[in-house]
């Protein structure tokens, strides 16, 4: 699947190629009602959720690494589609780095 790599994910000075497969080594996770997530990660989602309104989540990737910060993945479900979004938690800042469009 494509990634297209966004403008304010190059302030973190990582090369595409690293953070594509990062992306490929992320595991899913499916989000059921009641679930909880550790509250680092979960806040820097639920900020992320709420900050770009991405509707309909319903899976997470909470484990990742990119140069040793937080590295999560978030999807949405849209009407015309399903999307991820990758984001860096920098400990103080979150910020989008890329998304792909989820084929089915």
């Amino acid at each position: 699947m494509k990634i297209n790599f966004f403008n304010i994910g190059k302030s973190i000075g990582t090369d595409e190629e690293y953070i594509k497969n990062q992306i490929d080594s992320l595991e899913w996770v499916e989000l059921k009602k009641g679930d909880r997530l550790p509250l680092g990660q979960g806040m820097a989602i639920q900020g992320t959720i709420d900050e770009f309104k991405i509707p309909n989540v319903s899976h997470v990737a909470i484990h990742g690494n990119l140069d040793n910060l937080g590295f999560y993945g978030i999807r949405g479900h849209y009407k015309n589609g399903t999307f991820n979004i990758f984001i860096v938690d920098t400990g103080t800042a979150i910020i989008p780095i890329a998304g792909q469009e989820v084929t089915t």
